[in-house]
């Protein structure tokens, strides 16, 4: 797992993009909100999150995001 990062995110009249001054993320790129989770750790604690995927311009996917809800263990 990568260490935490601020994903800048621009809300546009009808999509989500990468922002500017962040620390991932390819500024312009679209962002899509993939999926909610819930993930249960080997102690039988669930968190919840939400799964993001980074959309380079030519429809491909760049990278994809894990936001918890919670803090993950």
């Amino acid at each position: 797992m990568s260490p935490r990062g601020i994903l800048p995110v621009v809300l546009s009249d009808d999509s989500l993009h990468v922002g500017t001054n962040g620390d991932t993320g390819t500024e312009g790129n679209a962002l899509f909100l993939d999926s909610y989770v819930t993930l249960m750790t080997q102690n039988t604690d669930t968190v919840e999150a939400l799964l993001i995927v980074e959309v380079y311009e030519h429809d491909s996917i760049e990278n994809s995001y894990v936001m918890p809800f919670s803090p993950m263990v």
